[in-house]
């Protein structure tokens, strides 16, 4: 599986590299957006929106999908991550399958082992693709001085790799690459 986890502000011009590189590793997977972060049916339908033009733009085509279980790649926008994990946890075999996961904020939050929810203040057990926890919209303090088991990721940052090389079960690495802002 190919995952892409990026910090937040998705969809903007300074992702496009990153976004380019992770679909070259997919280049005849259909594209699925999942909104199941929104709080509500107008939000979800937005943000698919603004997901589905800007992977045009990148020379994709995307759809939106209620049911995860029809997606092939799928991408997992930003929003409530208790909304996201709640959806997304009856399907984590199916998922687990895909030949790619892309998460923005609370799309990458849900696809570690543990996921904070800010709206309860507490920790629950996540998707369990990646070890740790994703910590999105990090300062570059956050950044520049990692703690052991966290993802720290700004907007508009992220990393792309192969699930094997996420969990370090992969040598050499290939295909991982972070992509920070200059």
């Amino acid at each position: 599986m190919i995952i892409c986890i990026q910090g937040g502000g998705e969809f903007a011009d300074e992702c496009r590299e990153m976004d380019q590189y992770f679909l070259s590793l997919i280049p005849d997977i259909e594209i699925s957006i999942f909104a199941g972060a929104s709080e509500h049916e107008r939000a979800a339908q937005l943000t698919s929106e603004n997901a589905i033009g800007y992977f045009s733009s990148l020379g994709r085509s995307a759809q939106r999908i209620t049911d995860v279980r029809q997606a092939q790649a799928l991408v997992l926008p930003g929003g409530s991550p208790r909304l996201l994990l709640e959806a997304l946890l009856p399907h984590r075999d199916f998922l687990a399958e895909l030949p790619a996961i892309w998460g923005a904020s609370a799309g990458a939050m849900v696809l570690a082992s543990e996921t904070y929810l800010p709206d309860r203040g507490v920790s629950l057990p996540g998707l369990g693709f990646l070890p740790g926890r994703v910590r999105p919209h990090a300062s570059q303090q956050e950044v520049a001085a990692p703690t052991p088991g966290v993802w720290a990721l700004a907007e508009r940052e992220g990393i792309v790799a192969s699930l094997a090389e996420m969990n370090g079960e992969s040598e050499p690495r290939r295909l991982v690459r972070q992509f920070r802002k200059a």
